[in-house]
């Protein structure tokens, strides 16, 4: 036991080590994600490009374009487009058909297709938008072509025809190879060293270069924080004081073996917890329920017309299922096996949630067909108290 203490010191110390780090990353909470969460493939690229727009728009003080112009050396520099170049830069959405195009005459011209949603190249797509930069007067030398891809992606994937010029026949793939370019996770780690070198009072323009980022991220299936990750492995070594040899992972798998122990215990407190709330949560509401159907550390609740049960429970290996947290649960079971919920079920579930105002995760079935709807608790007193109030008003309890 001394062993698992040591652990369970340990992991209060890096709890307060992860609360405590600067580079900690910042709390879920995107509003690009929560705008519009199933938004269609042209909706978000549509929110995407119009951020980009305002982004590279940006001027300073000094009547500069840091943003564009940080965009410029980190992706464009090495392919021929000098920074230095910029002055007064046309920055157009939808001009052409083209989601973004950055030009200034006799200079460059830069055009951004966004496929950050992985949406498909249409035929002569590339093409058609090169020739449009060529139309406006810019030599092919002056022109660059940036896809935003949702995955990894390089000239080799883009079809011959994407690059076809649909009335001339003439093929730009071999010519602009060079001078295309398809960033995908460097695009959103430059976008977050971007935001560091913004001046702090123009919060407004350093929260979307971080919103962007993190949406990106989520997009790229890259929402971790490497240097974060790194910060905690190096805590955890100096405490275990671990070394990068031999000896160093024959410790560290004695120290897993200890936290697997340690886990099984912990684990084995958090059933006897459950089953003890289970007792509590009764006894609290038997007086006003005396009607309540109880079996002592697994479950209490009441029947209801139709076959229908509500009440609280906890049972690890009955249920199947009673939540990763192994957290007791309200909900409705069938008193009865059945196949299915008839619809007189589904609606008086439906209206005692309503009524409650109470949330349930999701319609659950398992294989002997006992359990409806549930919600794991750490107050099943209280959310049973609404649920049997709300069952009584609305007429639903078994006489």
């Amino acid at each position: 036991m001394e062993v698992q203490s040591i652990i369970l010191g340990l992991s209060f110390k890096l709890r307060d080590f992860i609360n405590n780090c600067p580079i900690r990353p910042p709390r879920e909470c995107n509003l690009l994600e929560i705008i519009d969460p199933e938004e269609s493939i042209v909706i978000g690229e549509t929110k995407i490009s119009r951020m980009l727009k305002k982004l590279f728009e940006y001027k300073n003080d000094f009547g500069n374009y840091p943003i564009l112009a940080g965009f410029i050396k980190r992706f464009l520099s090495h392919k021929g487009l000098n920074v230095s170049l910029i002055s007064q830069p046309l920055i157009e959405r939808e001009k052409f058909n083209i989601d973004i195009l950055i030009r200034e005459p006799n200079k460059y011209a830069i055009i951004i297709e966004n496929k950050i949603k992985d949406a498909i190249f249409q035929p002569n797509q590339l093409a058609r938008y090169i020739q449009t930069a060529k139309g406006l007067g810019y030599r092919d030398d002056q022109i660059y072509v940036v896809v935003l891809p949702k995955n990894k992606i390089d000239t080799n994937y883009i079809s011959e025809d994407v690059m076809l010029e649909p009335v001339t026949k003439y093929n730009f793939k071999k010519e602009f190879s060079n001078r295309t370019i398809f960033p995908q996770s460097e695009f959103s780690e430059w976008l977050e060293k971007e935001e560091r070198e913004i001046p702090l009072r123009e919060t407004n323009i350093r929260s979307a270069l971080l919103q962007l980022s993190d949406y990106l991220n989520g997009l790229y299936g890259n929402k971790i924080n490497k240097r974060f990750i790194m910060k905690k492995t190096e805590f955890l070594q100096n405490e275990l004081q671990i070394n990068l040899d031999l000896a160093g992972r024959e410790k560290l798998d004695e120290v897993l073996f200890n936290l697997d122990e340690t886990k099984k215990v912990v684990e084995d407190l958090q059933i006897r917890i459950s089953h003890a709330l289970i007792d509590q949560w009764y006894n609290s509401l038997k007086e006003d329920w005396p009607m309540m159907v109880y079996e002592p550390s697994i479950s209490f609740g009441l029947n209801l017309k139709d076959n229908l049960w509500i009440g609280c429970r906890f049972n690890k290996d009955g249920d199947g299922d009673s939540g990763e947290n192994l957290l007791p649960y309200w909900g409705f079971r069938l008193q009865k096996v059945q196949d299915k919920l008839s619809d007189e079920q589904k609606n008086m579930i439906k209206n005692i949630l309503d009524y409650s105002g109470l949330d349930a995760q999701t319609n659950i079935i398992l294989e002997n067909g006992n359990l409806a709807y549930w919600e794991t608790t750490k107050q099943g007193d209280l959310d049973c108290k609404i649920l049997f109030s709300s069952a009584r008003n609305l007429g639903y309890i078994e006489s």
